[in-house]
């Protein structure tokens, strides 16, 4: 939907609208998204800008109450099965809150689709949600078709991957000298020479094979690399080197901007109570949607309103790291004993960022 949106606000390059177009013409479905969200587009009078100043706070504000809304009516809403409208306005927001440079080439329904990263690395995602982060001067191709048949890409270089599981479609990845199938799960494969192929694992377990033999396959599991030489040898090891992945944090936008923002990519859903003492107890949890940093040291803000309309806060730390893509649960009591507590609003104060790669 983000690329719907820049497509429409004219952000897009000749050869990314190009692209784009391309994907909107691949079938009924793609060209019937299409068509509706130009006429929301047309119709709400937006005029949008990835430079566009930043959205006002009271703007900001009466967003998140409308959404708190939705979740306390029991309406939980997903992305992917929400209206149209709700997803359209997800992407604006998304694309004004945090700018990504990626870098998407096409050229003609009968050649491949291809990534490339020059000087620095890149990081985007592939139409089954899967995630590939590119080292500088390495390249990524696959077919126009990649979600109709077989997920297949080939590497060039250097390449990270988040793989999106899915058991009836397996995920292959072929370099000059290797092939590599997995169904859903995280690894890097690095063409270390013309000679040597570097295969490392993070989680899960990846079948690894020399293109001159695909009977010889080996399984690699979690902290364990394989190595295929020019000769076709697949030997495996434990992988002792912590650092394998640093290049894809360095100077990476998605991290920093994790990084910097963390209340951003920081979400609360509570529910509160009152106990036999009544005192307001709050339950709840902080879910994150970065991708790469686990926060720690969380910090939340809790702020309720008084039966006599006067305002109290309290702050309290949520137990243990939030993982990317994570949640964790907190508990809270507020310091109303015997009162009538009218609201109350809990929102993340602050955290702090690493990288999980």
């Amino acid at each position: 939907m983000t690329r719907i949106a820049a497509y429409l606000s004219g952000q897009l390059t000749d050869t990314e609208r190009q692209s784009f177009e391309l994907w909107a013409k691949a079938s009924a479905e793609n060209e019937r998204l299409f068509k509706e969200a130009s006429t929301i587009w047309k119709n709400s009078g937006i005029k949008f800008s990835i430079d566009a100043p930043a959205t006002s706070q009271a703007e900001w504000l009466e967003l998140r109450e409308r959404l708190d809304s939705i979740q306390k009516s029991g309406k939980l809403v997903s992305f992917f099965t929400a209206p149209l409208t709700l997803k359209i306005a997800a992407s604006i927001i998304l694309l004004m809150g945090v700018a990504y440079l990626f870098v998407w080439f096409s050229a003609s329904p009968d050649r491949p689709m291809v990534f490339h990263a020059d000087k620095e690395m890149i990081s985007f995602y592939l139409p089954d949600s899967s995630q590939v982060w590119l080292n500088a001067k390495s390249t990524l191709k696959f077919d126009e078709h990649f979600n109709e048949a077989e997920r297949h890409v080939q590497l060039q270089g250097e390449g990270y991957f988040k793989v999106s599981a899915n058991h009836k479609n397996p995920f292959i990845v072929t370099t000059a000298g290797t092939y590599t199938r997995v169904v859903g799960t995280s690894f890097s494969i690095r063409e270390d020479s013309a000679t040597e192929t570097v295969l490392t694992v993070v989680e899960g377990t990846v079948s690894f094979a020399s293109q001159k033999d695909l009977t010889k396959t080996i399984t690699v599991g979690a902290k364990e690399k394989a190595m295929c030489t020019s000769a076709g040898e697949v030997k495996k090891y434990s992988n002792d080197n912590t650092k394998f992945s640093h290049w894809i944090k360095k100077d990476n936008p998605v991290f920093e901007n994790e990084k910097l923002y963390p209340v951003a990519h920081l979400k609360t859903d509570f529910t509160w109570r009152k106990n036999a003492i009544k005192q307001s107890v709050i339950d709840g949890t902080v879910k994150s949607s970065a991708t790469i940093a686990t926060y720690q040291n969380v910090k939340l803000k809790i702020t309720y309103t008084r039966r006599n309309g006067k305002l109290k806060t309290i702050d309290i730390d949520v137990p243990g790291p939030i993982p990317a893509g994570g949640q964790v649960n907190f508990r809270a009591k507020l310091h109303d004993l015997l009162t009538n507590t009218r609201q109350v609003l809990v929102k993340v104060e602050s955290a702090e960022a690493k990288s999980t790669l």
